[in-house]
């Protein structure tokens, strides 16, 4: 009979072997970063045998969430996966279940993000979050001068411009300027790169921009006015690669970019463990939390992926 049980520190290392090829085909230097700077024990979670051999394991981070101007405790559970010779007999279902029972009791929310976002629907999350992406030709990118742009900003900057951007939203992570740090370990672990845009000592916009050999991913983008952003995109023409620029799906930039092509994609399921509670906190009357989210008050905003 299997159990649920959390890490102890001597799991890190077969947990780590375990990512590390389960999740080679997109790790890019990800499990890396993640084991050194963001792994803990107490935030794992292990389906074990009756020897206490591992079966399926994932990860629990808490964050704050802003939902019409009120901080939320979340959960996100992330790195979910089943060692191959268990796979097809339910262990992933028993472990997602038995870990759900635990938030239920701590969280109002838990946010889940996978490969295929439906897998995770009949456990109770809904597809909330939703990011558009326009593919670029960098010859339709205007020529601007590089005057202003930088590659070099501190957290705190980024953290006030954050703070800036999203009073246009709700729905999004409360970052702290210790996130930020984290946020360029990142960056930096996955080969990525900062590109900001200051005018007269101010930021006005950043970028965390990633190379790849057929196309440039710039991952989060937050601005202040259409000049800074497009400031950032021009200073990406000389690699002459297309430039996919991924936002929320309220950010409609079809008038900037009439003529890029335009994707969207799930990106974030929520799933409510509470809703008399919610409805108490919000002074609301919903039964799902697609109905939660309908109630807010700006557009929905959100990046986060662990």
């Amino acid at each position: 009979m299997a159990r649920l049980r959390r890490a102890k520190e001597e799991d890190k290392a077969l947990i780590y072997r375990w990512w590390k090829g389960i999740f080679a085909e997109d790790d890019g230097g990800h499990t890396d970063y993640y084991f050194d700077q963001l792994y803990k024990s107490n935030q794992s979670y292990l389906l074990v045998d009756e020897q206490d051999e591992l079966i399926s394991s994932c990860q629990v981070h808490i964050k704050t969430l802003d939902f019409n101007g009120k901080p939320l405790q979340v959960s996100f559970i992330v790195g979910i996966f089943t060692l191959p010779k268990y796979r097809g007999q339910g262990y992933m279902k028993e472990m997602l279940n038995k870990v759900l029972d635990i938030l239920e009791y701590r969280d109002l929310l838990t946010f889940i993000q996978g490969y295929n976002p439906d897998l995770y629907v009949p456990f109770g999350f809904e597809k909330i979050y939703r990011r558009n992406h326009y593919w670029l030709d960098v010859l339709s990118l205007p020529t601007m001068s590089p005057m202003g742009v930088t590659y070099s900003c501190s957290a705190l900057e980024l953290r006030d411009l954050y703070r800036q951007f999203t009073k246009h939203f709700t729905g999004y992570v409360i970052r702290s300027t210790e996130d930020f740090n984290q946020l360029l370990l990142e960056l930096n672990a996955l080969g990525g790169k900062l590109i900001a845009y200051q005018d007269n000592g101010k930021l006005l916009a950043y970028a965390f921009v990633y190379a790849y050999s057929n196309h440039i991913e710039i991952e989060e983008m937050v601005y202040l006015n259409s000049k800074a952003m497009m400031s950032i995109l021009a200073s990406l023409k000389s690699l002459n690669l297309p430039i996919r620029l991924s936002v929320s799906e309220k950010e409609d930039l079809s008038r900037i970019f009439p003529y890029a092509n335009f994707e969207q994609s799930e990106y974030t399921n929520v799933r409510v463990n509470d809703v008399r509670l919610l409805n108490e906190l919000f002074k609301l009357n919903i039964k799902s939390s697609e109905a939660f989210f309908m109630a807010a008050e700006k557009p929905l905003w959100f990046r986060e992926n662990q």
